[in-house]
C-alpha cells in the first residue's frame, strides 16, 4: 500500500499527498474513533501542516481536526483503514 501511494512521488510532501488522495478515496466515512478515550465521529479526512493528514472529528456538535495518528478504532475499523495504517507506518520512517 505504501508503494502505491507515494508511486509518483519526487519527494515527502508529493508522498503525504498520494497518501491523502487514497485515503480520501479507500476509507469508508463517516465512523466512530477515539481520540484521548472520547468516543468521535470522523467524516472525512483533510490535509495538515507539513506532512501530516488531519482527521476531522465531530463531537458534541464541533468540529476539530487532529493527527490521523492519534485516531484510535472504536469497535471495528471501517472499511479502507488498511490505508490508515499504511499511513502511520510511513509516518514512523520519515
Amino acid at each position: 500500500m505504501i508503494a502505491e501511494a507515494i508511486a509518483d512521488a519526487h519527494d515527502e510532501e508529493e508522498e503525504a499527498m498520494g497518501f491523502t488522495g487514497m485515503i480520501q478515496q479507500k476509507v469508508s466515512c463517516p465512523f466512530a474513533a477515539r481520540i484521548a478515550g472520547e468516543e468521535v465521529w470522523i467524516p472525512g479526512f483533510v490535509e495538515g501542516e507539513g506532512n501530516d493528514l488531519m482527521a476531522l472529528c465531530e463531537r458534541n456538535g464541533r468540529e476539530h481536526r487532529v493527527p490521523l495518528q492519534a485516531i484510535e478504532w472504536a469497535g471495528k475499523p471501517p472499511k479502507g483503514s488498511g490505508w490508515i495504517e499504511a499511513y502511520r507506518l510511513w509516518r514512523r520512517r520519515l
